[in-house]
């Protein structure tokens, strides 16, 4: 933060009462200092895409044509779209059925 922001921004942050829990800040600070933070966010990158990859496999698996994946390629989060025209009586059988143009 520029240093001629920095009273401005505390008292601002004083006015609205935002106080950050201070513990859990430091901690953070020193992880980041000695890098413990960047190997921590690369180690879980490699978990998330392994179990990213394997829901994505598990729904082509079960599902086939009735699902498209979307958002697979990063994060811990991926979009499973179920095909409008795919056979119902497919979808039922996973549990899944149509009611008022909605999913269930």
């Amino acid at each position: 933060m520029p240093r001629e922001l920095v009273e401005a921004f505390r008292t601002m942050k004083e006015d609205l009462n935002l106080r950050s829990p201070t513990i859990e800040q430091r901690a953070m600070a020193i992880m980041i200092r000695a890098g413990d933070y960047e190997r921590h966010i690369y180690r879980m990158s490699k978990i998330y895409r392994r179990k990213r990859a394997v829901l994505a496999e598990s729904l082509e698996e079960y599902f086939g044509g009735m699902v498209d994946v979307f958002g697979d390629e990063a994060g811990m989060h991926l979009l499973a779209k179920f095909n409008p025209r795919a056979n119902m009586e497919g979808k039922r059988s996973f549990g899944i059925w149509r009611t008022d143009s909605k999913y269930r």
